[in-house]
């Protein structure tokens, strides 16, 4: 990859600039613990399974849903099937929480702030706008452009997001790196519209026909080699 034809470098947000652990894995524990399943006889890992199928099932529907609405819808399905009752407002109240309060990774805003003097430098994400800005501000980012799936009506790995940002942005393709965590929702679908793209592989994992860092600071010195 030449640095030197890059004018812009977009990001995924979530797992990628900040640290959201492992949502799911979260919202299941929230599941077992809030609903108290061992004294209702009710299998958590079967109830987690239909709400992940459902969850699937609605982010793939032709009707776009904010991320919230298709958690929420999913959750009030498996307490439907389960015959027990779903709490909305702590649910929702719990969702917001790991959206909203999550950390940025280490040297993420730095990275940020520094390829800024030389590149627009904005976001590619998956994020209802709600949390995502309150997330933003919390952390101290400043971007130049923000396409969420909520701007973009549609979720990765959908192309039509990153065809939003080219012509927000007004680069074309092959002068845009996408920085992501997700093979799947960040590299390929990016790729597929001849946008560059770098992996951010935080684990041990390797792919060889994808250009992956293990971090920042990798991406950093990439980058430094064009000044």
């Amino acid at each position: 990859m030449e640095f030197s034809q890059i004018k812009c470098i977009s990001f995924d947000y979530y797992g990628t600039l900040v640290d959201v652990g492992n949502p799911f894995q979260t919202i299941k524990q929230w599941f077992k613990t809030h609903h108290c399943f061992e004294r209702q006889n009710i299998n958590v890992d079967r109830f987690n399974w239909l709400f992940t199928k459902h969850r699937a099932v609605l982010a793939c529907g032709n009707d776009f849903k904010l991320g919230i609405q298709i958690l929420t819808e999913s959750y009030i399905f498996a307490c439907k099937k389960f015959h027990i009752e779903s709490n909305i407002k702590e649910f929702t109240e719990m969702v917001s929480s790991i959206f909203k309060e999550a950390n940025a990774y280490k040297n993420a805003l730095e990275t940020v702030n520094f390829l800024k003097e030389h590149y627009q430098v904005g976001l590619i994400t998956n994020a209802d706008n709600i949390y995502l800005q309150n997330s933003i501000k919390k952390n101290g980012f400043d971007f130049d452009f923000i396409i969420s799936s909520e701007d973009a009506r549609c979720n990765k790995p959908d192309d039509g997001i990153f065809k939003t940002a080219i012509e927000v942005v007004k680069i074309p393709a092959h002068q845009i790196l996408m920085v992501g965590d997700s093979i799947v929702n960040d590299i390929q679908p990016a790729q597929k519209l001849g946008i560059h793209a770098i992996w951010l592989n935080r684990g041990i994992e390797k792919h060889k026909s994808i250009k992956s860092i293990s971090n920042f600071e990798d991406l950093m010195n990439l980058i430094k080699t064009k000044f």
